[in-house]
Parts: C-alpha cells; sequence; structure tokens
C-alpha cells in the first residue's frame, strides 16, 4: 500500500465526517501499514493473494457484490470492470499512453502498461467519478480517455512533512553546502541534461557545491554510472538509494537548492516536498509543473543544458533570489497545499461521485 494512499485515508478517518471506511488488502504486504488505520476505526479486509489482474477483476467483484458498499474507490488507476456498485478510480496521469517515453521497461512493465491500456478507458467512461491530482492531468484524461470535465475531481495529494519552520537536521554524508537531485533513470527525469549543466557549473564555477541524487534503484552498472564516470564526475556527484523518510526531509532541508528539471509530472511531489521546508527549486514548465507559481520556483528550459546551467549558477551565487524563492514557496504550500486541502477536496470528489456533495458521513 503506497504513502499516498495511505495518506487520503488517513485524514479520511481522522475527519469528523468520515465516512465507514473498508480496506481491502491482498495477504502480506501493507500489514504494517493497515495497522496504523485500524486505530482510526478503518475496517481492514485482507484475501489470499493472486495476481493483481485476478485480484482486481475477480476478488474485488466478488467482494462487492456480497457486501454491496455505496462507493468502490480503486486508487491506483485501474479499476474493476462492469462495478456491480458505484465506483470511483484515481488516474494520476496518461503517461502509458504516451509513446514518447521510451524507457527499458521489463517484462511486468510492459504487460502493466498493456492492462491500463486496456482497463483504464473503459473504467473511466463507466465510473461514477475520477479523481486525478492536477489540472495538467485533468486535461489529458479528458482529451485522451474522452472523460467529461464535470466527472473528474482534482484532488492534489497531501504533502505531510516537517512544520514549516522547522526540519530534522543532522548530519548528512556529505559536507553542506550541496545541490539535491533525484535519481532514476526514467527518461522524463532529464538526468543525463542535469550531469551536463552540472558539469558545465562545475567548469565554471570552482566553489559550486557538490551534487547529491536520491532514489536511485540499481545504479551500480547502470547507464547513470557510466554518465557520471565518462564526465569525470565520480568525486562531485554522491549517488543514494531509496532513503527512509527522515533521511529525506534532511536532504531537502540542508541542501542549496533542489533540482527537478523533468520533461514530465502528473503532479510533482518532490518539487512541493522541497518547497514545503523552504528549498529553493529549479524546474521545468513541463505539464503539472506549470501549475507551480513562477514566484515560487526558478523556471529553466529542461531541454537546454545551457539554461539549466544558467540557473544553477544563479541558484548558487545569489542567495537573496533563493531566500525569496523559500519564503514564497513555504507561504504557497502552507495555503494550498497542506493536508486540509487535500480533505476537503477528497469529501468533495467521493460526495459527488456518490450524489450527496452535502457530505459522506454516512456511506460505505
Amino acid at each position: 500500500m503506497g504513502n499516498v494512499l495511505l495518506e487520503y485515508l488517513e485524514l479520511l478517518a481522522a475527519s469528523v465526517s468520515s465516512p465507514r471506511l473498508v480496506l481491502l488488502l491482498p495477504a502480506g504486504d501493507g500489514y504494517r501499514d493497515a495497522s496504523r488505520l485500524t486505530e482510526l476505526g478503518v475496517s481492514v479486509q485482507r484475501f489470499p493473494r493472486l495476481p493483481f489482474p485476478a485480484w482486481e477483476q475477480v476478488t474485488l467483484r466478488r467482494w462487492a457484490l456480497r457486501r454491496h458498499p455505496d462507493l468502490l474507490w480503486s486508487p491506483y488507476n485501474t479499476a474493476v470492470l462492469h462495478s456491480p456498485v458505484p465506483q470511483i478510480v484515481t488516474v494520476h496521469d496518461t503517461i502509458y499512453l504516451d509513446g514518447r517515453w521510451n524507457d527499458p521497461e521489463t517484462r511486468y512493465k510492459q504487460f502493466g502498461k498493456l492492462y491500463r491500456r486496456c482497463v483504464v478507458p473503459r473504467v473511466a467512461a463507466s465510473a461514477a467519478g475520477v479523481i486525478t491530482v492536477s489540472e495538467d492531468s485533468s486535461r489529458n484524461i479528458q482529451r485522451r480517455l474522452h472523460v467529461p470535465k464535470a466527472v473528474i475531481s482534482v484532488v492534489p495529494p497531501p504533502v505531510k512533512g516537517p512544520e514549516l519552520d522547522s526540519y530534522p537536521t543532522g548530519d548528512v554524508p556529505w559536507n553542506s553546502p550541496f545541490v539535491l537531485g533525484v535519481g532514476s533513470l526514467e527518461e522524463r527525469k532529464n538526468l543525463a541534461r542535469l550531469l551536463a549543466a552540472y558539469k558545465d557549473c562545475v567548469t565554471d564555477c570552482d566553489d559550486f557545491p557538490d551534487l547529491v541524487l536520491y532514489g536511485f534503484r540499481e545504479y551500480t552498472g547502470s547507464r547513470a554510472e557510466e554518465l557520471i564516470t565518462n564526465a569525470g564526475l565520480r568525486d562531485r556527484v554522491h549517488v543514494m538509494g531509496y532513503v527512509d523518510v527522515s533521511t529525506k526531509w534532511r536532504l531537502y532541508g540542508e541542501a542549496e537548492f533542489f533540482c527537478f528539471p523533468s520533461l514530465y509530472e502528473g503532479f510533482g511531489i518532490p518539487a512541493v516536498e522541497a518547497m514545503l521546508v523552504g528549498c529553493p527549486v529549479m524546474t521545468s514548465s513541463a505539464a503539472a509543473l506549470a501549475e507551480l507559481p513562477d514566484e515560487t520556483v526558478a523556471r529553466t528550459d529542461p531541454f537546454s543544458v545551457g539554461s539549466m546551467s544558467r540557473v544553477m549558477l544563479q541558484l548558487h551565487r545569489n542567495g537573496e533570489m533563493r531566500a525569496k524563492l523559500s519564503d514564497a514557496a513555504r507561504a504557497w504550500v502552507s495555503r494550498h497545499r497542506r493536508p486540509e486541502a487535500t480533505l476537503r477536496s477528497l469529501h468533495e470528489a467521493l460526495g459527488a461521485a456518490l450524489g450527496i456533495p452535502q457530505g459522506v458521513g454516512d456511506a460505505e
């Protein structure tokens, strides 16, 4: 069970007008996470583990036929075909329909993309409601899946972290200051151009900070290691795998600024997380990232190495610029991306799907 879903459910369960929540899980994974919800009154039911399509299309459908809940919510892009009860589905993005991103894929990922291409258009067309995470994703769902705008609710994920005026402190493996980025070989994450821009920065500026990349999966022997080695940056670029929550916030809090020059994002959680603790963000205007106000981030052309290096050098050399971005970002996140705003939007989306916009407190 993913962290975003867990936070959605915690918000709902803790609210005064919470519906009766039943969480359906395959046996095994998610047990510890689910235990956090039982204390809030969520009924957790586990079923034998099956391959995912069978779990979704057989197990969930049978449960809905027996229990007949008021609403069945599928929060991860796919859902039950021919649901016997009203259904709402969360569609985070439509990237699986886009042929621009030709990243190397395992057979599992290839099957997952094919499954989504077959299921999501049919489910979205018949659902009582569709939840998505940004206005850009809403437009793509309307255009690619032919879902009316009136059926779609934009519910940004709750971005929960340290209090806005503080963040966890402590040692990180590298001397501060450092520049932070996301480690990923997905083409849309734009790592090759970021590394090229970083090389230009360290060439032009003797005191430019080291670059720390977190979140890599299987870095050793990867294309990323090859890029870093060939650029002569092994001593300047430090690579981390997946990090725990406290380490992630510490990295955001102690970085001089955060580089996120993505070519496509359905929402862009890393950028908003950095903004939450006042870490200045360099990012693009691609897809949902364009919804971040210009005064809260440093914009760059993600297709131009020169543009990226210029913005990175400007951020490093201009402390006043970093401070202004930090203050503006914190203020915007506190108004627009806090859990309270997410809860209001989520209640409205579920209520609209149920036909009871005044509240969902008596529904299951």
